[in-house]
């Protein structure tokens, strides 16, 4: 728990320091990396290579379905999109996709431990990498399983292991 408190304190002051510097230029420069799991935890990243709604969604679904299959059941569950999160995280009946989402919460309140929250594209750089790379490629299947990684990958995953921040703008109304 204390490390959740550390956590929130760190993402307010830099919100209350981003908020002064966007007063000041109009936008902020947040550096943002890869946040490992908590000890005991998986993490499930969705990306939003796919830029529909929908798709998101049933990305969601189906990280679900595997991380459930495989046996874990202490997960994050990260999306790059904002508004998925908060349709997940909110007891609004009034969405679109109201099934698929019943569905996807289903899934969240099995007897497990799932926290649902939000993160940039630059979060996660590897998920990106491999959502483009699975579009772009001509292999169609819901899965792929790779016995090594993909070749491009490499230093993305050497940046992530490090921590590496990048660059993300935002425009921040306080």
């Amino acid at each position: 728990m204390e490390i959740i408190r550390k956590l929130v304190q760190d993402i307010e002051v830099s919100y209350i320091e981003a908020c002064n510097h966007s007063k000041k230029f109009g936008s902020s420069h947040l550096y943002i990396s890869l946040q490992f799991p908590l000890d005991g935890f998986v993490k499930i990243n969705t990306d939003g290579a796919a830029r529909a709604y929908k798709a998101k969604l049933w990305g969601i679904l189906h990280g679900l379905e595997v991380t459930w299959n495989a046996g874990y059941r202490r997960v994050i569950l990260e999306s790059d999109s904002l508004t998925a999160i908060n349709v997940l995280t909110k007891q609004d009946a009034s969405v679109r996709e109201e099934r698929l989402i019943s569905h996807i919460r289903m899934w969240i309140g099995k007897d497990w431990e799932v926290q649902v929250q939000h993160t940039f594209t630059e979060g996660n750089m590897c998920a990106d990498w491999l959502a483009i790379y699975l579009l772009n490629s001509e292999e169609q299947a819901d899965q792929i399983s790779f016995e090594e990684p993909p070749c491009g990958i490499f230093l993305l995953f050497m940046a992530d292991l490090a921590s590496v921040g990048r660059e993300h703008v935002v425009t921040l109304s306080c």
